[in-house]
């Protein structure tokens, strides 16, 4: 058997018909009714002495009820046969010694914690954008039309920037009206800012 460790994982039984619970560190740690939970061994053990006084008081009532007196003065809490077969129930196995249990290089854990935390991140972006999606509006002022090599000079197809049926004009051609409108340009405008300065006037 692998010598005792305090980080041991142990299995922790709770008897009774109501969870258990009891801190460590301001921390609580809770056994359901019933049912059973693995903790570290100086957690565990903690948990299981409080448990086991539970017991042993919850048993002591029944049989003080039973026998018609107000109490029995802890003769069952105090009686140290019956305290350890009670927590030998309590604590029934060792689910993982410590010195058997996968231990990580520190490669390894370094490795682990970028990995979690580009996940963290990746999800925070995605929150991000899921609360502020682009609108329709944004879309199509920053997309400016695109002019195809060999297209034909002087071509007359009407252009508009409100109807979405036409062809949206190109930055030239908001240049060109911004010229024959009086606008006032630096030269340093892109797509969206030539269309609003034009829609402004």
């Amino acid at each position: 058997m692998p010598k005792q460790h305090e980080n041991d994982l142990l299995v922790i039984r709770n008897p009774l018909s109501r969870d258990f619970s009891e801190t460590w560190g301001q921390q609580p740690f809770m056994v359901p009714a019933k049912g059973e939970k693995v903790y570290p061994r100086f957690i565990a053990e903690h948990l299981a002495k409080h448990l086991t006084n539970a017991i042993l008081f919850a048993r002591e009532d029944e049989m003080a009820k039973a026998q018609g007196v107000r109490n029995l003065k802890h003769t069952i809490v105090g009686n140290e046969q019956i305290r350890k077969e009670v927590l030998d129930k309590v604590l029934p196995s060792v689910y993982q010694y410590y010195l058997e249990q996968p231990h990580q290089s520190e490669q390894e854990r370094q490795a682990k914690q970028i990995e979690e935390a580009n996940a963290a991140y990746a999800n925070q972006v995605a929150a991000k954008a899921a609360e502020t999606p682009p609108t329709e509006t944004t879309e199509e002022l920053d997309d400016e039309p695109e002019t195809f090599v060999g297209e034909p000079k002087g071509t007359t197809e009407e252009v508009s920037l409100l109807d979405p049926k036409k062809k949206k004009p190109t930055k030239a051609q908001l240049i060109e009206d911004c010229e024959q409108l009086g606008i006032e340009l630096t030269g340093d405008e892109n797509y969206a800012e030539l269309v609003a300065k034009i829609k402004e006037f």
